[in-house]
């Protein structure tokens, strides 16, 4: 089961203060969404579950601390592409309402009170043209559209025995649901260059648009030097930031100062804490590995300094944050 951090309405936060710490406490609740893959299928194979965890981050003024609370809300869906539905990546707010995205069926859904998805918009793989959906990883907000990517990876289609590059396109949705497919492949590349990547992958499951620098935060779930098997993968994790410009004329890759408690453990979501100024990220680390999960949480700055070392906080994955707030998503 993999569970993204959900940090998505930045824009709508509570936050309150703790009148018997000797400095204002804030509080900022958010929440997690599942993607548990094949475990989705309920038992009447007919409908796809996920479910919603809630916690809270505390900074002091000095320090940050995060905890779960034991409350979860469980969404169902009767949608899925060959059998697999409700694996969940992303939760985002965009044009005052709640969206996730189906990183199978490439169906962007509106989260309704109560557990219920509402399918919105249809993405298809590729530059639009394909027949299946889009595998959705990523998506932020940036200019009043939606912008939806994926791995970035190229990989080896065992049916034409072709090169895909069907991951490389990212999706851009204005307020009206029209789609554009843009070519990544150029932006990823240069990603890759800034980490001194050639030969080796990038794997992309955490990206952010930062209106408040104006750079594009990249976060990547795996990274190496080697090139791509099935092993490596499973082993591999990532500790880096890039950062590009608009344009991406300026991509620089920045080491988090700490290593990695596990070094399989890379980054499947990420947001920016409220009230920093951008500078302070909040992230949710995943492993997959021999059929084990688990997921850490972890509180970075934008240099790289780590404000709260990873932090094991399910046994479960889980692949996305939102902080919620007055926006709530119960």
């Amino acid at each position: 089961m993999i569970l993204k951090l959900c940090a998505i309405a930045v824009a709508c936060l509570l936050i309150g203060e703790a009148e018997a710490a000797p400095r204002a406490t804030k509080f900022i609740p958010f929440a997690l969404i599942a993607d548990f893959d094949k475990k989705s299928i309920k038992e009447d194979q007919k409908s796809f579950t996920s479910i919603v965890k809630y916690g809270e981050l505390k900074h002091n003024g000095e320090r940050y601390t995060l905890s779960l609370k034991s409350e979860n809300l469980h969404y169902f869906t009767r949608y899925a592409y060959n059998g697999r539905g409700a694996e969940l990546s992303e939760l985002l707010y965009f044009n005052d309402k709640l969206y996730t995205i189906g990183d199978k069926t490439g169906i962007v859904f509106e989260v309704k009170h109560g557990g219920d998805l509402i399918p919105w918009v249809i993405l298809s793989n590729g530059p639009g043209n394909q027949k299946d959906g889009f595998k959705a990883e990523w998506a932020t907000v940036k200019d009043d559209k939606l912008y939806v990517g994926s791995t970035g990876m190229t990989f080896l289609d065992k049916r034409t025995g072709n090169i895909s590059k069907n991951a490389l396109w990212v999706k851009e949705i204005n307020k009206e649901g029209e789609v554009i497919s843009i070519n990544w492949e150029n932006q990823y590349k240069k990603v890759k260059d800034a980490m001194g990547i050639s030969s080796g992958f990038v794997w992309h499951e955490a990206v952010n648009w930062s209106p408040r620098k104006n750079i594009w935060v990249f976060m990547p779930r795996k990274c190496s030097k080697q090139q791509f098997s099935a092993q490596i993968e499973e082993n591999t994790g990532c500790n880096q930031i890039i950062t590009a410009n608009e344009n991406f004329s300026d991509v620089k890759a920045i080491n988090i100062d700490r290593a990695a408690v596990d070094p399989a453990s890379g980054f499947s979501s990420f947001k920016f804490i409220p009230n920093t100024r951008n500078n302070d990220i909040f992230a949710i680390k995943t492993i997959e590995r021999n059929g084990q999960t688990a997921t850490y949480g972890t509180v970075i700055d934008i240099n790289g300094k780590t404000l709260l070392p990873d932090k094991r906080i399910l046994d479960d994955n889980m692949k996305e944050l939102h902080f919620s707030g007055s926006q709530s998503i119960k």
